[in-house]
């Protein structure tokens, strides 16, 4: 499949994804999209991407990873 198709990919259950933070590589992990359209991280919990396309989910992963950087930060 070409690039744009895999970047307009929409995500559903049971797919399985890697998840990779540069800055936070502990949260490094395989996921499944679960029946609630959930998937589930260290530290963010339950993340419902089901209808996301790739780079939302980006976006939506890079800004949760910020708040909880910045929460540990004020902690």
């Amino acid at each position: 499949e070409s690039k744009n198709a895999l970047e307009d990919y929409i995500l559903d259950t049971g797919d399985e994804l890697f998840v990779e933070f540069l800055k936070a590589g502990g949260l490094n992990r395989n996921v499944e999209v679960d029946p609630e359209g959930e998937i589930f991280l260290p530290r963010l919990e339950g993340v419902y991407v089901r209808g996301l396309t790739k780079s939302e989910l980006r976006n939506l992963l890079e800004k949760n990873i910020q708040i909880y950087l910045l929460s540990q930060r004020l902690e």
